[in-house]
C-alpha cells in the first residue's frame, strides 16, 4: 500500500512538474503572441502611413505631368498651327513602364488621329516640333540659363510655303518669351526677315 502511495505521489510531483514547465511554456508562447501583434499594429500603421504618401506622392505626381503637358504642349501647338494653319496639337501621355515614368509624345489631328512626328514625309512636322520642344523645355527651366538661342539651321525640311510663318511665329514667340535668337542659315528667305544680319565669308 505505502508503495502505491509513494508512486502516486510520484507520479503527481511528476506531473506538477511538467504542468509548472508547460505554464512557463505558455507564458513565453502568449508574451510571443503579444509581441508579434504589437508588432502586427505597427506594420499596419507603417503600412496605413506608406499607402498614404504614395497617394500624395501620385497626386503631386499627376498634378506635375498635368503642367509639363501644358506648359510643353503650349507652345508646341501655338507653333504647329501657326505655320501650318491646321488644328494639330501635340499630346504627351505619361505610363508606367519598367516602374519608371515615360512620356509618349506625339501630334494629333483635330479629329484626335495620331500622327507619327518621325514618319513626316517632308520632315518639315518635324523641325517645327523639335525647335519648339527646345523652347517649351528652355521656358520651363525658368531663369536657370540666359535668354540667348542658338538655331542652326532649324527648319531644313521646311517647304518654301510655311517659311514665311515659321519666322513670322519665331519673332513673335522671341518677344513674348523675351528671347535672343540667333540662328544660322543660308535660306534667303529667313535672312530677308531677320532683324540684324552678319554674313561670314
Amino acid at each position: 500500500m505505502q508503495n502505491s502511495l509513494n508512486g502516486l505521489a510520484a507520479s503527481l510531483e511528476s506531473i506538477k512538474s511538467r504542468i509548472t514547465r508547460l505554464s512557463g511554456v505558455k507564458e513565453a508562447y502568449d508574451e510571443n503572441y503579444r509581441e508579434s501583434r504589437r508588432s502586427i499594429k505597427k506594420l499596419e500603421k507603417r503600412q496605413l502611413s506608406i499607402i498614404s504618401s504614395v497617394r500624395v506622392i501620385q497626386e503631386v505626381a499627376k498634378e506635375t505631368q498635368e503642367k509639363l503637358e501644358y506648359e510643353i504642349s503650349e507652345i508646341v501647338t501655338a507653333a504647329i498651327q501657326a505655320i501650318f494653319k491646321e488644328k494639330h496639337s501635340l499630346k504627351i501621355a505619361f505610363e508606367m513602364k519598367r516602374n519608371k515614368t515615360e512620356a509618349e509624345i506625339f501630334v494629333s489631328d483635330e479629329d484626335g488621329n495620331q500622327l507619327n512626328v518621325y514618319n513626316d514625309d517632308g520632315g518639315g512636322l518635324r523641325d517645327i516640333v523639335a525647335m519648339s520642344l527646345r523652347l517649351a523645355c528652355w521656358r520651363i527651366k525658368g531663369d536657370k540659363s540666359s535668354p540667348v538661342f542658338l538655331l542652326d539651321e532649324p527648319w531644313k525640311n521646311l517647304s518654301k510655303k510655311y517659311r514665311p510663318a515659321a519666322m513670322d511665329f519665331l519673332k513673335q514667340i522671341s518677344h513674348k518669351l523675351n528671347l535672343q535668337i540667333i540662328m544660322i542659315t543660308h535660306v534667303k528667305e529667313y535672312i530677308d526677315e531677320a532683324d540684324n544680319v552678319i554674313e561670314i565669308k
